[in-house]
C-alpha cells in the first residue's frame, strides 16, 4: 500500500530553459610515449612496413601476376609498448581510404588492426619518413606521438581480425563464428558480396544479420582455414568473434502441487483490461492455459520467433517468469482469503528454442525479432521487456557485444520518432558449484551477456530469505546474510572500470543453504520464491529464483510505474526505479576496503543503486518531494551539414524549491537526490571506444549549484570552451555528493545523493543538464549530428521531519492544487 497521504509526482518540464553550452576547457596534457632513438627507431618501422606488404603479397594466390596483387588492400597489426598507450586516432584516414577495423588489448599491449587501400601504404612511409629527418615549429619529430607509440608494425593475416577473449581457435576446428563486416556500400549489398564469396569457401552464413551504422554483424560456421582461403573474403571483415551459445535448460526447481490453492486463488482473481500495460517475456515461452496466467495473457499474445514451433512453453522457465512478472512471489496470493486485482497483462514471444532443435543463432537478431513481432500484434499498448536470459558466459567484461549492443539499439529506436522501449535484463547466474566460496564467487564472476547493455536496466539479485523451516533442512545455515547479495548474483568487479556499473538495481533472487556434512550449498525451495509452473503432469506451482526471478519482479514493478503514469517515457521508469533504490544494512557493512570513492563504486558493482521501493518510485509524501521532467535537447550542431559538428544546447533548471521550509529546518539533514536516464544509439565495433569510435551517440550530465554560487556563476562554472571528457577533467561539481561526477557518469543512467544541512540545499535549486562528446558529434558523416535527444531527470528532497510541509509550497508555485487526487 502507498504510504499515508500519497501524493502524486509533480511535472517541471517546462521548466527546461535551453541555452548554448560548451563543455569545460582544461589544456591538453602532452601525450606520452616511450623514448626511441628517433632514426633507428623510424627506419626499423619501414623496414616492418616493407615486410609486411612482402608477407601479404606472398599469401595471394600463384596465379596472380604482381600488379593483380598490388591491387589488393592490406590489413596491418599495430603494435604498441607495454607501458604506454598506443596513439590510435591516428592510424585512420577516411580520406585515403584508411579504415581502423578494431583495436584490442594483448596483454598490457594494444594492438590495432587497420585496413590499408591498394596503394595506399605511402600514406605510412611518408610519416615515418617525416618522423626520421622533419621537425615541427616547436622542435619535436613529426608525427611523433604516433611513431614513438608504435613498437612494431606487421601482417598476421587472420588473426588481425580476432577481438574475442583467449587464443584464436585452430585453423581446421570448425566454428560458430560471430562476423562483422565493414560499411563499404550498403548493409544488402555487403551482405550478397559476402554470401557469394563465403559460399566458394564452403563456409555456411546463417540467415539472421545486424546492422549497426558502420557495421553489419552475421553468424559463419566453419573453420579458419576456410576463412584464409579468400583475401577478398578478408577484404569485407572487421572483426571475428565467437558466437555466444544461449542456454535452453535451466535449472530444474523441486516443487509442491497445491491444485487446490491454484483453483481458490483463480476464484479471487478481478482480470486487467484489455488495453492494460503488458510485461512482454522474452524467454522459452507461456502455458498462457495455466490456470493462474490464463486471465491475464490471450492466445494472440503468446508468439514464437521460430518456424512450426508452438509458443508454449516447452523448458517451464518463461512460465516461471510469467507468474513472478505477474503476482511477485504468489506464496501470499495463495495463502490470502482477498481478491487478486490485476492491473497489467502479460504477453509473450519465445526466443529460446528446443534443445537440439535449432543451431545457436544471433541472439540480437532474435530479440529485435521478437520485439517486431508482438509490436506488430498490439502496436499501440504499452509495454515492458523482461529477459531473465543470458548467455552462459561473462567472457566480453563489460564490453558491448552484438547483443547487448541491439539491445541498445532497439530501446533507442531505429529512428527519432520510433518507439523507445525498457528491456528488464537478467545479470545472469553465478556458477552454482562455487557457490560454497560465497560472496567471493560472486565477486569474480562478471555479468552476462547481454547484461551490460547501456540502455537496459540490468538486475541483479539480493535476499531477505534466511528462514528454513523445512526438518529435513533443519541442520542448514542460510549461506547469504539478510539483506546481502543473492548466491546467485553476478557482478561488474572484473570489469575495465571505463565500462558501465552494473547491475543498476537488484531484486530479491533467493537465498541458498549449506549443507552441513557436505559444506555444499543448495538452493533449497525454503529460501525461493513460489510461481506458477507449466502444466506439466498436472503440476501448477514452482520454487523459482536467482536472478531470473529478480528481473521478473523488477518488470512487475516497471509495469506498476507506467500503469499508475501512462505518459511516463521509458526513460522515466527506468529512472524512478533507481530512484527510489537504497543499499540495505548488510550492503552497507559489506567487505569492500579502500577510500571513499572505491568503496562505493564496489558497491555500485555489486548492488548496482540497491533495492528499489515501489513506494518511493510512485509518491511523494509532505516531507518526501519528487519532482519529474521528460524533455527534449539538441546536443550538437552541423549548421548546413558541413565542416565539424560542434556542442549546441545544455537545459537549465530553476527549480520550484521550498526555500523557506528549508531554512526553517536550520541545520538538519536533508537528502537530495538527483537522477538523469536517457538512452543512447550505439557503436559497438571494437576499435578503442575513444575520440570519434565511441560507444554512445552522446552523453549528458548533470550538475548542481553551489549554496555560495548565483546563476551567473553557476552558468559561468559549467559554461566554458569545448574540451573532450576522457582527458581526465577536473570536476566541476559543486558538492560532497556521495558517489561524485566520475563515479556517476558511466552508462546512461546517473544517480546521485547528497546529504546536509537544510539551509544549505535552500539556495540549491539551480540543476544544469547538459551534454559530453559522442560519436554522433565526432563522425559527422553519419548524418546525425543536428539530432535533437530525450532524457528524463527526477530530482527529490527527503527529510526525516514529518512536522514540514515541502510538498504545498511548490505546488503553490506550479500552480497545481495542493492535494492530487490519486486515482
Amino acid at each position: 500500500m502507498p504510504p499515508t497521504e500519497p501524493l502524486r509526482h509533480l511535472r517541471i518540464d517546462d521548466r527546461a530553459k535551453a541555452e548554448k553550452y560548451t563543455p569545460p576547457l582544461v589544456p591538453r596534457g602532452p601525450f606520452k610515449t616511450p623514448v626511441r632513438d628517433r632514426v633507428p627507431h623510424g627506419e626499423d618501422l619501414l623496414g616492418q612496413l616493407d615486410q609486411a606488404e612482402a608477407d601479404a603479397q606472398a599469401r595471394q594466390p600463384e596465379t596472380q601476376d604482381e600488379e593483380e596483387k598490388k591491387e589488393k588492400g592490406i590489413v596491418l597489426e599495430f603494435r604498441g609498448h607495454p607501458d604506454f598507450e598506443l596513439f590510435v586516432k591516428s592510424l585512420e584516414n577516411a580520406q585515403q581510404g584508411i579504415e581502423l577495423l578494431n583495436v584490442r588489448e594483448d596483454g598490457p599491449v594494444t594492438v590495432a588492426s587497420v585496413f590499408v587501400p591498394p596503394g595506399k601504404l605511402a600514406h605510412f612511409r611518408k610519416r615515418i619518413q617525416q618522423y626520421i629527418s622533419e621537425d615541427t615549429d616547436k622542435g619535436n619529430a613529426k608525427h611523433r606521438d604516433l611513431v614513438q607509440s608504435i613498437t612494431s608494425i606487421g601482417y598476421v593475416a587472420l588473426r588481425a581480425y580476432w577481438t574475442d577473449e583467449g587464443e584464436f581457435p585452430s585453423e581446421d576446428n570448425p566454428l560458430c563464428w560471430e562476423v562483422w563486416l565493414r560499411t563499404k556500400g550498403s548493409p544488402e549489398t555487403d551482405l550478397n558480396i559476402f554470401r557469394a564469396e563465403a559460399a566458394t569457401q564452403g563456409l555456411t552464413v546463417h540467415p539472421r544479420f545486424l546492422t549497426f551504422p558502420d557495421r553489419t554483424v552475421i553468424l559463419v560456421t566453419g573453420t579458419a582455414k576456410q576463412f584464409e582461403g579468400s583475401l577478398d573474403l578478408l577484404d569485407l571483415i572487421a572483426e571475428l568473434r565467437l558466437a555466444k551459445e544461449c542456454p535452453t535448460a535451466f535449472t530444474n526447481m523441486r516443487f509442491h502441487e497445491q491444485a487446490e490453492w491454484v483453483e481458490d486463488a483463480v476464484a479471487r482473481i478481478v482480470p486487467p483490461g484489455i488495453d492494460a500495460v503488458a510485461v512482454c517475456v522474452l524467454d522459452s515461452g507461456v502455458d498462457y492455459a495455466q490456470p493462474l496466467l490464463a486471465p491475464a495473457i490471450d492466445e494472440e499474445h503468446a508468439l514464437t520467433c521460430f518456424p512450426n514451433s508452438s509458443p508454449s512453453d516447452h523448458d517451464g522457465h518463461g512460465s516461471e517468469m510469467a507468474g513472478l512478472s505477474l503476482y511477485g512471489d504468489l506464496t501470499g496470493y495463495l495463502s490470502g482469503t482477498e481478491n487478486i486485482e490485476l492491473r497489467h497483462r502479460l504477453e509473450s514471444v519465445q526466443i529460446l528454442p528446443k534443445v537440439g532443435k535449432n543451431h545457436p543463432d544471433l541472439y540480437g537478431s532474435i530479440t529485435a525479432e521478437a520485439v517486431g513481432r508482438i509490436e506488430t500484434v498490439s502496436p499501440e499498448r504499452p509495454r515492458v521487456f523482461c529477459m531473465a536470459v543470458t548467455t552462459i558466459d561473462s567472457r566480453d567484461r563489460g564490453l558491448p557485444s552484438s547483443w547487448s549492443a541491439e539491445l541498445d539499439q532497439i530501446a533507442f529506436g531505429e529512428t527519432l520518432e520510433a518507439p523507445k522501449r525498457l528491456f528488464l535484463v537478467s545479470g545472469g547466474n553465478t556458477d552454482r558449484s562455487e557457490w560454497h566460496n560465497y560472496p567471493d564467487s560472486n565477486y569474480t564472476d562478471g555479468i552476462h551477456d547481454p547484461g551490460q547493455s547501456w540502455n537496459a536496466l540490468t538486475v541483479g539479485a539480493y535476499t531477505r530469505k534466511d528462514t528454513i523451516t523445512s526438518e529435513e533442512f533443519a541442520d542448514y545455515q542460510p549461506l547469504a546474510p539478510h539483506g546481502g547479495l543473492s548466491p546467485s548474483s553476478t557482478t561488474s568487479l572484473v570489469w575495465n572500470r571505463s565500462w558501465p556499473l552494473k547491475p543498476d538495481i537488484v531484486m530479491e533472487g533467493g537465498n541458498a543453504a549449506i549443507s552441513p556434512v557436505f559444506k555444499e550449498a543448495d538452493p533449497i525451495e525454503d529460501l525461493q520464491l513460489l510461481t506458477t509452473s507449466r502444466m506439466q503432469g498436472g503440476k501448477l506451482l514452482v520454487a523459482s529464483g536467482d536472478t531470473s526471478a529478480a528481473t521478473a519482479l523488477a518488470s512487475r514493478m516497471a509495469a506498476a510505474i507506467q500503469t499508475e503514469y501512462p505518459a511516463y517515457w521509458p526513460e522515466t521508469i527506468r529512472a524512478l526505479m533507481a530512484h527510489s533504490a537504497e543499499w540495505t544494512s548488510a550492503m552497507l557493512s559489506g567487505g569492500h576496503e579502500g577510500d571513499k570513492k572505491s568503496v562505493c563504486q564496489n558497491r555500485l558493482r555489486c548492488y548496482g543503486y540497491g533495492v528499489p521501493n515501489l513506494d518511493r518510485a510512485l509518491w511523494c509524501a509532505r516531507n518526501a518531494l519528487c519532482l519529474v521532467s521528460q524533455a527534449e535537447v539538441q546536443p550538437y550542431e552541423r549548421p548546413d551539414n558541413k565542416g565539424p559538428a560542434k556542442t549546441r544546447d545544455m537545459h537549465f533548471y530553476e527549480l520550484p524549491w521550498p526555500v523557506t521550509e528549508l531554512q526553517d529546518l536550520g541545520e538538519q539533514n536533508v537528502t537530495m537526490r538527483v537522477t538523469l536516464s536517457y538512452f543512447i544509439e550505439p557503436s559497438p565495433g571494437r576499435r578503442g571506444w575513444k575520440h570519434k569510435h565511441r560507444y554512445a551517440s552522446h552523453g549528458l550530465r548533470f550538475d548542481v549549484n553551489h549554496p555560495t554560487d548565483s546563476p551567473d556563476e553557476f552558468r559561468k562554472r559549467i559554461n566554458k570552451q569545448a574540451r573532450e571528457e576522457e582527458d581526465n577533467i577536473e570536476s566541476t561539481e559543486s558538492q560532497e555528493w556521495t558517489l561524485g561526477i566520475r563515479l556517476r557518469s558511466r552508462g546512461s543512467l546517473h544517480s546521485d545523493w547528497w546529504t546536509g544541512p537544510a539551509t544549505d540545499l535552500a539556495s540549491c535549486r539551480y540543476i544544469g543538464v547538459y551534454p559530453v562528446v559522442g560519436w554522433w558529434r565526432e563522425r559527422p558523416q553519419f548524418g546525425k549530428a543536428n539530432q535533437p535527444v530525450r532524457y528524463s531527470l527526477v530530482v527529490s528532497i527527503h527529510t526525516e521531519s514529518q512536522e514540514v510541509d515541502l510538498y504545498t509550497p511548490v505546488t503553490t508555485q506550479l500552480g497545481i492544487p495542493a492535494v492530487i487526487p490519486i486515482e
